[in-house]
């Protein structure tokens, strides 16, 4: 009789673990202690940009203001959104928005210092000019009095030929 030896495996063979059940998480507002009345949000903003318009001056995949070599994500409000003003719905012009990538977008401190403004202003002023010249864009109401409330603050800019 040959004796063989046939080594024991390390661990032996367990059994698949259950999965766990999926843990479903609160509805937005809810948290420990709170009422269970969600928090009202603002369904619209007057400041917000129109993407259609955008979309027609900057194209399909605009590039950044700052960096050209980068895809812009965001549309940065050159001089704010008007705060509780009540002609607030002026900074919706598409002369406010400065496509710029979210990286500088978050974290550069020159985006509201008055040259910065005045650099960012001029070079949307350029490309909403060149989208009216193609024919892709014309000048609306909004644009003419945001127009008229940047040079009331002592912005220069050149003016619509």
């Amino acid at each position: 009789m040959e004796l063989v030896f046939r080594p024991q495996p390390k661990h032996p063979r367990r059994e698949p673990k259950r999965p766990k059940p999926i843990r479903r998480s609160k509805p937005i507002g809810l948290s420990k202690g709170r009422t269970k009345t969600p928090i009202k949000r603002m369904t619209h903003d007057p400041a917000n940009f129109d993407k259609i318009e955008l979309e027609f001056i900057y194209g399909h995949t605009p590039l950044c203001f700052i960096s050209p070599m980068e895809k812009a994500q965001e549309f940065h409000h050159i001089f704010g959104r008007g705060g509780k003003r009540e002609d607030r719905h002026i900074f919706s012009s598409v002369l406010n928005a400065a496509p710029l990538s979210r990286k500088l977008h978050d974290t550069c401190p020159l985006l509201n210092t008055k040259g910065f403004r005045q650099a960012l202003y001029d070079h949307a002023l350029k490309h909403v000019s060149y989208a009216v010249a193609k024919g892709n864009y014309a000048y609306t109401d909004v644009d003419l009095l945001f127009m008229a409330w940047v040079q009331g603050e002592g912005y220069d800019s050149d003016t619509i030929e």
